[in-house]
């Protein structure tokens, strides 16, 4: 299969390498005058865990197609639109002016708007949802440091996507990575947005970052009970309550049962790479300041969230 990834970033380069791997012909699109820096050779120091639980480490050498222009996206199987879900709108509505791809688009991060606004801009069955299951950083000499697990989320789609499904999941089964089905995948990403969310403002507050937080069984408690908050976030939004309560299951379960999970969990060293990313919780602080936002909108009582904004605006203030 031919793919075009919008976007060099850590999933768009861990997914093209696992991609070119199974034998798939992988070009990735860059902003103008990007090029000649994303492209060539990328070093990937990986754990990959799609058969070792904890992660097999792999060394290798990526190369790296980098084009600057979508002109060529009609030649291509497969867009994969993966980048910060603060981009995700700019990237669709490029990719929907662009000539078509032969299959359609694939929605690859987390979002906070209606992910049907976003399928709406493409015609029906031309456009599908998933979310990665991977993570790292770049390194300072432009090395990729990550890992990649088994699995991925994939939305059932509709019965015009069909086609687009089938072959995304043979792209993924190619690579043997499983797919874990989602019904309601606007209340997956909003559910996951959250604990996201949480999980940064925990570690924010106590300025320890996200390595500090995983090693801390109180913590990780705090980060349950400010899930419970951000969660009647995403009901008050018009999701079910009933619909994806797995990933509900942060704010639902007892603080300490849902803390040592979390740990546990974290003591895996694929999984822990991953959770870990780069370590600047600076650049996810809008998360938690975006759920905070929404609940003020809709009158939800967040006051154990309240308490972190002093120190997340902080951070956001620093950032800028």
């Amino acid at each position: 299969m031919r793919v075009m990834m919008v976007g060099r970033g850590v999933i768009s380069t861990l997914y093209g390498w696992t991609f070119t791997q199974a034998g798939h012909e992988v070009r990735y699109y860059v902003r103008p005058g990007r090029a000649a820096a994303l492209g060539g050779q990328v070093e990937v120091d990986l754990l990959d865990a799609r058969e070792e639980a904890r992660g097999k480490p792999v060394r290798a050498s990526l190369p790296t197609e980098c084009v600057e222009s979508l002109d060529g996206l009609g030649e291509c199987d497969l867009a994969i639109l993966s980048v910060r879900h603060d981009q995700m709108r700019a990237g669709a509505e490029q990719l929907a002016r662009a000539p078509r791809p032969r299959l359609g688009v694939l929605f690859f991060n987390n979002l906070w708007e209606d992910p049907k606004s976003l399928s709406d801009l493409f015609e029906p069955g031309r456009s599908l949802w998933g979310f990665p299951v991977a993570g790292g950083a770049f390194q300072a000499d432009g090395s990729l440091v990550g890992s990649i697990m088994g699995s991925v989320h994939l939305e059932a789609g509709t019965a015009e996507a069909q086609q687009l499904r089938q072959e995304i999941a043979g792209l993924f089964d190619s690579m043997g990575v499983a797919q874990k089905e989602r019904q309601d995948m606007r209340a997956w990403l909003w559910l996951h947005f959250v604990v996201n969310a949480v999980v940064v403002a925990e570690a924010v507050k106590h300025g320890e970052g996200i390595e500090g937080l995983l090693e801390s069984g109180s913590q990780l408690s705090e980060v349950a009970r400010l899930a419970r908050e951000g969660i009647q976030v995403v009901y008050k939004r018009g999701v079910d309550p009933k619909s994806e309560t797995g990933e509900a299951t942060m704010g639902t379960a007892p603080a300490f049962i849902a803390g040592r999970v979390m740990k546990k969990v974290a003591s895996n060293p694929a999984m822990r790479r991953m959770m870990v990313g780069g370590g600047d919780v600076g650049q996810a602080v809008d998360y938690p300041l975006l759920v905070l936002a929404e609940a003020r909108r809709l009158g939800v009582e967040c006051p154990r969230l309240s308490e972190t904004e002093p120190a997340l605006r902080a951070l956001a203030g620093a950032a800028a």
